[in-house]
């Protein structure tokens, strides 16, 4: 039988073998272009790479209200927000790597503090700033003076001025001078944001924080007993420019996708009340978890539902700003002298120290009496107070 000699030049390739080659590259890279990623699991590391803006900032809220951390709820997930919830990961499962489990125990308990107090996020759109509210727990004083909430048991109390930068700095160097040395206070004075942070004598909380928006500065500041320490640290991290969105889980976003499984939100169990799966899809006003409805990620404005809190910047009678003048008929020959002063509190204003001295008494515009509590004529600040 004679065979037949198959040679091959070193010079000409064999046609057939490289397109055979291609065609199976080919093949291989498309099944592997096509391939599905494998499916997450609750057991999985959490990974906040993957996750959008309002998914990490809603962890970081979580994180707040667990007590884990400490900063702005702008989703941005830098080393703080892993370093917070590594720490809270540690605390409840001993285990120093965070994983999706541990991201719904916690995003559980925050649903309910969300739903039992009805923490909404209030935008005061004449002034462009938004911050997260409890409705149900801070109510409106009944002081038409002052833009004041304050809960049933005066142990959490917020307010909201607007006054120029004497008037703010004024403010925070007063809450700096009630606070204690230990633990040391805080202060951070910025041209467009001013802060304090102390503790009061009989362990209140305060937190003061002024940004410049418009032509003034707008004032935040929160006095709380311990036991609201982190709602505190959860409004404060709230606080920005702009409308921010309001405390919901995105329910066509990654991580719901990943703690449901992929799969249908389940009903509520009616015997749970307050339903501890955060991703349900119930219609928060049927009184399920407000996680499940699906939400813009910048909310468009407060529903008209909570516009219960006014915004007290759209109208200048609704200022807290009050005028000190005294009547003439007080002097009997002497002097009078008038100005304006900024409520810190629902009885204590501030004022400068040149607009009382050498007063003998003074009155509101309105004829309420006041009383001078300390006047520093070095930092030209008088705190003054209405008596009763």
């Amino acid at each position: 039988m004679t065979q037949s000699a198959i040679t091959a030049s070193p010079n000409t390739p064999d046609r057939t073998l490289t397109f055979l080659s291609y065609l199976t590259a080919l093949v291989l890279a498309v099944c592997l272009w096509a391939a599905p990623a494998p499916a997450q699991s609750l057991q999985d590391e959490f990974d906040a790479g993957i996750l959008g803006y309002p998914e990490k900032r809603l962890v970081q809220a979580a994180l707040a209200f667990s007590g884990d951390y400490v900063g702005l709820l702008d989703g941005d997930w830098g080393a703080g927000s892993q370093r917070a919830l590594d720490s809270y990961a540690l605390r409840t499962t001993g285990s120093r790597r965070p994983t999706y489990q541990s991201v719904s125990t916690l995003l559980s308990d925050f649903g309910n503090e969300v739903a039992t107090n009805d923490w909404q996020t209030i935008y005061y759109e004449s002034l462009g700033v938004s911050y997260a509210h409890p409705l149900k727990l801070l109510l409106e004083s009944d002081d038409p003076s002052v833009t004041q909430f304050d809960s049933a048991d005066d142990s959490f109390s917020v307010v909201i001025d607007y006054a120029d930068r004497t008037g703010a700095t004024a403010v925070h160097a007063y809450v700096y001078g009630q606070g204690q040395r230990r633990p040391a206070p805080y202060q951070n004075y910025q041209d467009d944001r001013l802060i304090t942070s102390v503790t009061l004598p009989g362990g209140l909380l305060a937190y003061v924080r002024s940004d410049w928006v418009g032509d003034g500065y707008v004032t935040f500041s929160i006095i709380a007993a311990d036991q609201h320490r982190t709602r505190l640290s959860l409004i404060a991290g709230s606080l920005q420019k702009g409308q921010a969105p309001q405390f919901v889980l995105p329910a066509d976003g990654r991580l719901a996708a990943i703690l449901t499984g992929g799969a249908a939100y389940a009903a509520i169990d009616p015997d749970l009340g307050v339903d501890p799966n955060p991703f349900d899809g119930v219609d928060p006003d049927a009184g399920g978890n407000p996680f499940g409805t699906p939400q813009p990620e910048v909310d468009p404005g407060v529903d008209p539902e909570f516009a219960a809190i006014p915004d007290p910047f759209n109208n200048d009678d609704t200022l807290t700003e009050e005028q000190i003048d005294p009547p003439e008929d007080w002097n009997s020959g002497n002097f009078t002298s008038s100005g304006t002063g900024f409520y810190i509190n629902r009885d204590y204003l501030v004022t400068a120290a040149h607009v009382v001295e050498g007063c003998r008494r003074m009155e509101l515009a309105n004829a309420t009496a006041l009383e001078v509590v300390r006047s520093e004529p070095d930092l030209d600040l008088a705190v003054l107070k209405v008596p009763g």
